[in-house]
């Protein structure tokens, strides 16, 4: 690195600024186009979303509450949420369990299982 060699102080800011770079290389298809979410009218901020899940998990890591989640627990209820989010779970559930006939109900997001 040229400039590595001309500026040795700024070396740790360069190293910095190369780390960034290599992980925006490796991970830029999963950061999101915010401008492109806001002219569709998408949402853009999830912080409701981490409010939410801050409140429920502070509440049910307490050990003085009748119901209270392990960590595991929790990061087990995550990953299903997230495949319901995704609608991955009705084709997990198929691949697992052939015979299991699942349903969409009318109203959209909830499952039947027959």
């Amino acid at each position: 690195m040229a400039f590595r060699r001309q500026l040795t102080k700024f070396w740790p800011l360069a190293r910095l600024v190369h780390g960034f770079k290599r992980y925006l290389w490796r991970n830029g298809g999963l950061v999101p186009n915010y401008a492109r979410r806001r002219r569709a009218g998408q949402s853009i901020s999830t912080a409701f979303v981490e409010s939410l899940v801050n409140s429920l998990l502070s509440k049910r890591f307490v050990k003085k509450q009748s119901m209270q989640w392990t960590p595991k627990g929790a990061h087990l209820l995550l990953q299903t949420q997230t495949r319901v989010l995704n609608s991955d779970l009705v084709e997990n559930f198929r691949r697992w369990y052939p015979a299991l006939s699942v349903e969409r109900q009318p109203s959209g997001d909830k499952l039947l299982a027959a």
